[in-house]
């Protein structure tokens, strides 16, 4: 299994309006760090279309074939404490998509075993589900980090 980085998921104006659409279902839930939405964003219709365009480029990058079972949009200020070392055990892969980072710092995903991956915004970071990761931090905690976390299994 590997670790695969793909950029452009979207065009600019669609990466706007999955954040827009996203937006309104963060919730301060009290088992979770920083903010999120309950994990069944994959199954709401309107978010749909943006999913199926993340699933062919995951396919058309790695000819993986994968089923969306999970997924969820995180928020983050950069506290240390929203690091939160975990992993997504009994799904095969899981990905981050950053919709909206801070270039230099919070731009990537921090692993256990692999240490700081850095992404663009607008990339998509596809990983081992097992492997164990968390939210880097930063200096600049006026600034907002939206991610898109998935879980997937095998098709």
């Amino acid at each position: 299994m590997m670790i695969y980085k793909i950029e452009n998921i979207f065009k600019n104006s669609e990466r706007r309006d999955l954040l827009k659409q996203c937006k309104p279902y963060l919730n301060h839930i009290p088992t979770c760090p920083a903010i999120q939405t309950y994990s069944d964003l994959c199954n709401k219709s309107h978010l749909k279309p943006f999913f199926n365009i993340i699933k062919n480029k995951i396919e058309e990058n790695t000819k993986l074939k994968l089923n969306i079972t999970k997924s969820w949009m995180n928020l983050d200020y950069g506290d240390k404490e929203n690091i939160f070392w975990h992993n997504h055990e009994g799904y095969y892969y899981s990905a981050v998509y950053y919709i909206q980072t801070l270039p230099f710092f919070s731009s990537g995903t921090l692993f256990e075993e692999h240490g700081f991956i850095r992404m663009k915004q607008n990339s998509l970071l596809l990983f081992p589900s097992h492997l164990i990761h968390g939210t880097p931090s930063h200096p600049f905690s006026f600034i907002k980090r939206y991610t898109l976390a998935i879980d997937f299994m095998m098709s």
